[in-house]
């Protein structure tokens, strides 16, 4: 249960956050989200502004190595 809280809360609460923030912010974060960078890898066409399928599948990346990492240190820290 914590495992699927935490997936759904970094992909669609960040996206809600992101909303709150300033236009001229929000414009510029929208493109690292998980789910913004992770559509640019399978997006035919490109609009103007958006990652390159590189980047996207980079800022995934990123993303992933984040979560393992924080999991390795709080089984680390929790577990026996």
């Amino acid at each position: 249960a914590g495992a699927l809280s935490a997936f759904f809360g970094t992909l669609f609460a960040l996206t809600v956050v992101t909303d709150l923030l300033p236009t001229s912010w929000r414009n510029d974060v929208i493109n690292y989200l998980p789910a913004n960078a992770g559509s640019q890898i399978i997006t035919v066409v490109h609009t103007s502004g958006a990652l390159a399928p590189w980047t996207g599948l980079g800022v995934l990346a990123l993303y992933a190595v984040g979560a393992i990492t924080a999991a390795t240190v709080l089984i680390t820290r929790r577990d026996a």
